[in-house]
């Protein structure tokens, strides 16, 4: 019998190793490579690619269908419907795949693409629908608690992305570096990714062959689709900010450059987001079965990632110009200004993956519809209103909107269902660490002449407030992560 005690220890003694193994590779790869990469190539360049990424992603529910959430569910609930579930999966998904190749390449000719974004095109669609097998292939160790393995797994093509790009960028191989290295990087990657993860799995399935049931591929698609209309929302919420200001704008790619700095350590940040919602997919649908309380586990969730968002938002905001400069060389105050106000809706995306989480492993998905439905709406009437005006501060302010009320709809619904309670004094800590990080930045933001010890003193005494506050408990955390 799973307990909820026991739950908490996996959780957080897992979250520790995914933690260092994803701080040790996807920082060296988004801020050594993918931002050597754009300085290369130019913003120009680079904002094509940008955007040319999000439609390929735009498309990418018809290679998932949300048959990712499905499985991982339902695996973690049921381990036996591995071996079954696994050759109808992989049909299904080559199926889609000619969908998704055949639906993306009409819309781009529909949108009268050249044939400089076409030839990018078709190589970021291969890369989407190797992304798509190997999601499906890491929910099912994760479904099986072989959290370690997923954890390796999650940045093997980061790893490989790193040794080819590194070799081209810097070892003088190629007199000039075009983007198109960036994306075959990227494809060799998840391809040899996707390999190793469909290894692992038929190792834990142990299947002799494989059984093709109709029955069974049909049930999958059934009961996938309500995941899969989540998803797709939520995607086109997220990503089509880039694509707007790209279509809008008459400097459309510069723009979406811009934006593209500012998004790539928001997305860096993410990964703390998604190892969260990674974890406690599996570990939220097996307590629901055992029908275990899961307000201790989900409150913990959200005064740990509360800690890491109000940190992370504030002081990126506070030192966004420095910051900027830092990371790309000499900057804008329109870039600086782009990055500071992203990198907000951080505190906003974490609630999503501790209560959207929790839903989606109830299979109680209709209300995150409904909300998605909304946030796309509001997203897009935003953005028509704003980029035209604004440019990329528009975009910006209507993410931060967006995921502002997002955020607020997942937390209402999942009190609503699971009778969460949110203690006044719960409710007090996060107000008053998130006053006491506010106060730290502006007291300490600029206490010496050098940028870098402030911004590190910053986040250090904004740590040491999470635990004054108690909204992070050392005693507790520590027994935890003693598992």
């Amino acid at each position: 019998m799973f307990c909820e005690t026991v739950m908490k220890e996996k959780f957080f003694g897992n979250l520790l190793f995914l933690l260092f193994v994803n701080l040790l590779v996807k920082p060296f790869y988004i801020f050594g490579i993918d931002r050597t990469v754009q300085v290369t190539v130019g913003d120009e360049v680079y904002g094509l690619y940008f955007a040319l990424y999000n439609v390929s992603m735009l498309f990418y529910i018809l290679l998932d269908l949300g048959m990712t959430n499905y499985n991982n569910r339902t695996i973690a609930q049921d381990t036996s419907l591995l071996r079954d579930y696994v050759p109808n999966f992989l049909l299904v998904k080559c199926v889609l795949s000619i969908v998704y190749l055949v639906l993306l390449f009409a819309v781009a000719k529909a949108w009268q693409y050249g044939q400089l974004e076409l030839r990018l095109l078709v190589p970021l669609a291969v890369n989407q629908i190797f992304i798509s097998l190997i999601f499906y292939f890491r929910s099912n160790i994760s479904a099986l608690h072989y959290f370690k393995v997923d954890g390796l797994l999650s940045v093997l093509d980061r790893v490989l992305v790193i040794v080819i790009c590194g070799i081209l960028l810097w070892s003088g191989v190629l007199p000039i570096f075009r983007i198109e290295y960036f994306i075959y990087a990227q494809t060799f990657a998840y391809g040899i990714a996707a390999l190793v993860s469909f290894a692992v799995v038929a190792k834990y399935a142990a299947f002799k062959n494989f059984e093709v049931k109709w029955a069974t591929m049909k049930h999958i698609i059934r009961e996938s689709l309500p995941f899969a209309l989540l998803v797709l929302l939520m995607t086109i919420y997220n990503r089509v900010d880039s694509i707007m200001l790209e279509r809008m704008l008459p400097e459309g790619t510069m723009h979406a450059g811009v934006y593209a700095k500012a998004f790539r350590l928001l997305d860096a940040v993410n990964v703390f987001g998604l190892l969260f919602g990674g974890l406690l997919m599996p570990i939220f649908a097996r307590m629901l079965k055992e029908k275990q309380a899961v307000e201790g586990l989900s409150r913990m969730s959200l005064g740990l990632i509360s800690a890491m968002s109000i940190t992370i938002g504030l002081c990126c905001y506070f030192f966004r110009a420095e910051l900027m400069s830092f990371i790309y060389g000499d900057t804008t105050l329109y870039t600086a200004t782009v990055f500071g106000y992203l990198m907000f809706s951080f505190m906003f995306i974490g609630c999503v993956y501790i209560y959207g989480t929790l839903m989606i492993a109830d299979a109680n998905l209709r209300p995150l519809n409904i909300i998605a439905i909304f946030g796309l709406i509001l997203n897009i009437i935003l953005n028509v209103i704003l980029i035209p005006r604004y440019q990329a501060i528009g975009a910006t302010i209507a993410t931060l909107c967006t995921q502002f009320i997002v955020a607020a709809g997942h937390i209402i619904v999942a009190a609503h269902f699971f009778k969460l309670r949110f203690p006044p004094i719960f409710i007090g800590r996060l107000l008053a660490f998130f006053t006491a990080v506010f106060l730290l930045n502006i007291l300490l933001r600029t206490a010496t002449e050098n940028w870098l010890f402030n911004f590190i003193i910053v986040v250090i005494s904004s740590i040491g407030a999470a635990f004054l506050t108690r909204l992070l408990r050392l005693k507790k955390l520590v027994g935890l992560l003693k598992f």
